[in-house]
């Protein structure tokens, strides 16, 4: 992580400009993320949300920012995230993840017509 975070340094102001930013902050949050530092994560994502760089149609950075937003008790954004991933992806982009953020969806969001995608496991 800080190898990225030393790029991100470097980049000249305004760094939203910049192509780069929003890759090496999805890169930073993930590790973040790995790392079990949930809030240092969600604020690296919430900063590409911010900046409108990629990330409101992105589906990793809406997966992890929703991870993450479950982790801290932030469950409208947690909800919103984790629906848009599956919405886009199916339940495939939860099969890397820990069940538990499947598992959470499932449980507090409507079921959509035709039923839950369950190929988790």
């Amino acid at each position: 992580m800080p190898l990225f975070q030393q790029a991100l340094k470097l980049l000249p102001e305004p760094q939203a400009e910049w192509e780069a930013t929003p890759w090496l902050l999805s890169a930073i949050g993930d590790c973040q993320f790995q790392l079990k530092d949930y809030q240092a994560a969600f604020d690296s994502f919430r900063l590409i949300m911010r900046e409108e760089m990629v990330g409101w149609n992105n589906v990793f950075i809406r997966l992890r920012r929703g991870e993450c937003a479950l982790e801290l008790g932030e469950f409208e954004m947690a909800k919103s995230d984790l629906l848009f991933a599956y919405a886009t992806e199916g339940c495939e982009i939860f099969d890397q993840e820990d069940p538990k953020y499947f598992d959470w969806l499932r449980a507090n969001v409507a079921e959509p017509v035709g039923g839950w995608l369950s190929s988790i496991g």
